[in-house]
């Protein structure tokens, strides 16, 4: 039972990735291709708790302007080693921290991150799409 709910949940995250931003809150999960939100199942909350993963995350600095236009720093840190998301938090939270500092002080400030279990490249207009910035 355990060996089918491992091959079905990693079937759901094949095309799934988490994505959180400051103007949303929380994570939520979205389709890579489609760039659309998916409904979370069991299978999903299996994944991302039970079974580690060599995480692609891509730290997002969005910078904006006084004129109100916005651009977007990112940086794609690629695990090596599967590891469950938890023991990843705090390294990518002082990256994180550390990418935001790059942005203009005198500039307003948004911060996100994408991951995915699998290695995908994403523009920066894919990246404004999926933080809905």
């Amino acid at each position: 039972m355990i060996k089918r709910t491992n091959r079905m949940a990693l079937a759901a995250m094949r095309t799934t990735g988490l994505v959180w931003s400051s103007d949303v809150g929380s994570v939520h999960l979205f389709d890579t291709v489609k760039l659309i939100g998916v409904q979370a199942n069991d299978f999903h909350f299996h994944a991302i708790d039970k079974i580690q993963h060599r995480w692609n995350m891509l730290l997002v600095a969005v910078g904006i302007e006084p004129s109100g236009s916005k651009y977007v720093k990112q940086e794609l840190h690629a695990l090596t080693e599967p590891r469950f998301h938890t023991a990843t938090v705090d390294y990518f939270n002082q990256e994180h921290e550390r990418l935001l500092a790059t942005i203009n002080p005198k500039h307003g400030k948004q911060a996100g991150w994408i991951a995915t279990p699998f290695e995908r490249d994403f523009t920066d207009a894919e990246v404004m799409r999926i933080l809905r910035v």
